[in-house]
C-alpha cells in the first residue's frame, strides 16, 4: 500500500511539473484551480472509499464474510450507476459559478475536468473493496494503470497536439478511464475469489463478544466502550451510510484547507502571480502527498485494532514517525535551496515567490501530521471530534485569508498559524481521549 500510494504520488507530481512546462503561468494557474475541483469532487468518493474499507475490514474475520462480501458488491453496482447520474447532474448545477471564478477555464476543459472528477470517484470506490480486502498489490496495479496512461495522454495530446488546457484536463479523464478500466477487472477476481471460498477466518474474541457498531463511529468513545448495536444486525447499505456521514463532512474540510488558498491568489493576485503561487503550491504538496501511504495504512490496520479494542497509540506513533522522516528531508531541500529547485522543475517563470517556498512547505508540512491524525481519530471512533476540528480550522483559514493577504508571503503565513492550530486541536483531542480509555480501564479493573 505505501508503494501504490508513493508512485501515485510521484506520477501526480511528475503530471504536474510537465503540465508546468507546457502551459504558460496564467493558464497553470487555472489547471491549477480546475485540478482542485477534480480532489474536491473526489472527496465524497474518498471517504465512501475509506468507509468501505473499514466495513470490509470489520467483516473480514467473521464467518459469514463471504456473504457480507458478496451484499457488498451489489452494494456497488447501485452506488457506481449513482455516481454517474448523480455526479453527471451535480457537475452540470456548479459549471457557471465555478467557471467564473477560474478565469481562462472554457466550458470544454472545465466539463473535462468535471468528467475526470467523476470517474475517479469510481474508481476511488473500487479501490475502496480492494483495499478493504487487504488485496494491497491489486490496489498498485489499478494505480501503476492510471499513472501510466495519464501521463501517456498527456504527452500526446497537450505536448504533441498542442491542445493546451482542454489537452491536460483530457490526459485526466483519459488516465482515470483507464485505470477504471484496470480496477473493475480487479474487482470482479477479488469476487470470483470469495464466491470460491476465499479466506474465512474465525471470529476474534473481542468481536464475540460484541462486534463493532455502527455507533461507536459517532462520538468520542473511549475504546472498549461496548457499542449499542453490533454489525451483524444491519445491513451493509445502511452500515456504510452510517460511517460515510461524519467522514464526509471531516475529508471535505480537511481536503478544502489545502485548496481555499489557491482559489483565494487566483482571484486577489494577477494571473502571472497566481500561476507562480500555484507551482509554490504544488511543490509544497510533494510533502504533504508523500507520507499518504503512511495514513492509508493506518486508517486500515487502526481500525483492525479497534475492532478487537487493543490499543491504538503505538500505531499512531509509529505513523507519525515514519510521516516525519518521509517528509523533513523534502522540507530541508526547501529550506537550503527554493530557486533552484523551482527552476529546475517548473522553469524559470515560476521562481518569483521562491522565498516562500520553505514557509508553503512547512504548511504542507504540518497537514500531513494532522493527515494522520485524522486518519487514526475516524478509525478509533472520534469522528465528531475530528468534525469539530475541521470546522474550526476552515473558519480560521478563511478569515485569515480574508484579513490578510496584502502579499503572497502574508498568505502563507496565514496558512501556517491555520495548520499550527489544527495540529494542536487535534493532538489535544486524541490525547483527551486517551486519558479517557485509561481511566475507564483502570476502574474496570478496581474489584468491587
Amino acid at each position: 500500500m505505501l508503494f501504490a500510494m508513493g508512485l501515485l504520488n510521484i506520477g501526480n507530481y511528475g503530471f504536474t511539473v510537465l503540465v508546468a512546462r507546457i502551459l504558460p503561468p496564467a493558464e497553470f494557474s487555472t489547471y491549477a484551480a480546475l485540478y482542485g475541483a477534480v480532489m474536491l469532487l473526489a472527496v465524497p468518493a474518498n471517504v465512501l472509499r475509506l468507509a468501505i474499507v473499514r466495513l470490509r475490514t470489520e467483516t473480514a474475520e467473521r464467518s459469514d464474510e463471504t456473504g457480507i462480501a458478496a451484499e457488498l458488491m451489489a452494494l456497488r453496482r447501485n452506488l457506481l450507476v449513482l455516481v454517474l447520474v448523480g455526479g453527471t447532474i451535480l457537475l452540470f448545477l456548479v459549471t457557471l459559478p465555478l467557471l467564473a471564478v477560474t478565469r481562462g477555464a472554457n466550458l470544454s476543459s472545465f466539463l473535462l475536468a468535471g468528467f475526470a472528477g467523476i470517474i475517479t470517484f469510481t474508481l476511488y470506490l473500487d479501490r475502496g473493496f480492494l483495499q478493504g480486502g487487504l488485496r494491497f498489490s491489486w490496489v498498485a496495479v489499478t494505480v501503476v494503470a492510471e499513472v501510466v496512461a495519464r501521463l501517456g495522454f498527456l504527452l500526446v495530446l497537450a505536448s504533441a497536439l498542442h491542445t493546451g488546457l482542454a489537452g491536460t484536463m483530457g490526459a485526466l479523464l483519459l488516465g482515470a478511464l483507464t485505470a477504471n478500466a484496470v480496477s473493475a477487472r480487479m474487482v470482479a477476481r477479488a469476487r470470483g475469489a470469495s464466491a470460491s471460498g476465499g479466506r474465512c477466518a474465525a471470529p476474534s474474541a473481542s468481536l464475540r463478544a460484541g462486534p463493532m457498531a455502527i455507533g461507536a463511529d459517532s462520538g468520542l468513545a473511549p475504546r472498549g466502550q461496548r457499542p449499542a448495536l453490533s454489525l451483524s444486525k444491519v445491513s451493509p447499505a445502511r452500515a456504510l451510510l452510517g460511517y460515510s456521514s461524519i467522514m464526509m463532512a471531516v475529508y471535505s474540510g480537511h481536503t478544502a484547507l489545502h485548496w481555499l488558498d489557491l482559489l483565494a491568489v487566483q482571484l486577489l493576485f494577477p494571473g502571472e502571480v497566481a500561476g507562480q503561487y500555484a507551482a509554490l503550491s504544488f511543490a509544497g504538496r510533494v510533502i504533504l502527498y508523500a507520507s499518504l501511504g503512511v495514513t492509508e495504512t493506518l486508517f486500515t490496520f487502526a481500525n483492525k485494532a479497534h475492532c478487537r479494542q487493543e490499543a491504538g497509540e503505538p500505531l499512531l506513533a509509529r505513523a507519525l514517525l515514519l510521516t516525519a522522516a518521509v517528509s523533513a528531508p523534502i522540507l530541508l531541500l526547501y529550506i537550503a535551496a527554493p530557486e533552484p529547485i523551482l527552476k529546475y522543475v517548473f522553469g524559470s517563470s515560476y521562481v518569483g515567490l521562491a522565498s516562500s517556498l520553505w514557509l508553503l512547505g512547512l504548511f504542507m508540512f504540518l497537514l500531513s501530521l494532522a493527515g494522520v491524525l485524522i486518519a487514526y481519530m475516524l478509525a478509533s471512533g472520534m469522528a465528531r471530534g475530528a468534525l469539530a476540528a475541521a470546522i474550526a480550522t476552515v473558519a480560521l483559514e478563511l478569515t485569515l485569508l480574508l484579513a490578510f493577504h496584502d502579499s503572497v508571503q502574508t498568505v502563507v503565513v496565514s496558512l501556517c498559524a491555520t495548520a499550527a492550530f489544527y495540529l494542536t486541536v487535534l493532538s489535544a483531542l486524541i490525547a483527551r481521549n486517551s486519558l479517557r480509555a485509561r481511566m475507564t480501564a483502570t476502574l474496570e479493573a478496581v474489584p468491587e
